[in-house]
Order: structure tokens, then sequence, then C-alpha cells
């Protein structure tokens, strides 16, 4: 900030700010942990749309095939549930991906990313 001092011209001022998502996701990854091969789990994430205003969802996405997605509408809270089905093969192996949610905001086309991580052991 400039002032009218000739001694103090310039003064400055420390800003700190956070910036908060128009979007929570909870809990904020998919975490299967350890699991055994040939097995199917589920679970389940929450979507909110802090804005109140709950956009239409354009695309999911998981570069696993052994990874199934289904979305069904909040009731109580303006948002999404979004459902994750691991079906485990039979080899050993550790799943890192990410879900992506695309969605058009009105202006601009979003993402949303959801982390996956899964270790397929045992038997």
């Amino acid at each position: 900030m400039y002032t009218n001092d000739s001694r103090n011209s310039v003064i400055e001022i420390p800003v700190t700010g956070e910036v908060i998502s128009s979007v929570k996701v909870f809990p904020p990854r998919v975490f299967f942990g350890s699991v055994e091969p040939n097995t199917t789990h589920d679970l389940q994430v929450k979507i909110i749309f802090q804005s109140g205003e709950v956009p239409k969802l354009s695309d999911i996405t998981s570069d696993m095939k052994n990874i199934q997605t289904k979305l069904s509408s909040l009731e109580n809270e303006s948002g999404y549930l979004l459902n994750v089905k691991l079906k485990t093969a039979e080899k050993e192996i550790t799943i890192k991906d990410n879900i992506k949610i695309f969605y058009n905001n009105g202006r601009d086309r979003e993402v949303i990313e959801i982390p996956l991580y899964a270790k397929v052991s045992g038997k």
C-alpha cells in the first residue's frame, strides 16, 4: 500500500488466504487396503457441491478394467453418491489409479479426481 508519508512511502501488509473448493469428496480417496485375489469389494464416496447447485456429471473414467462405478443422487444433500466396485484378479498386484469425474460448471469443463488404492495379495 502506498502512503503520503515521505519516510514510509510504501507499507507492506502480509495477507494469507485459503482457496476453498466448491466440491467436497468424502472420503477423499478410495482406499481398499490389502485384499485377497478373486474377491469383490465395494466402497462409497460422497461428492458434495458447496454451491447447492448440482451439475450434471458428463463422464466417469478409470484406467483399470476391474473398477466399476455407479452414481446416484443424494437425497438430503447437494451431490452424488459414488459406488466403487473392485473385482480382484488371481495375481498379486498393487492398484493405483484415479477415478475422474467430469462435469460442466456453466463456463468450463471441470474434473474431480479421486485417488484409488488396493494391494491384491494372499492365498
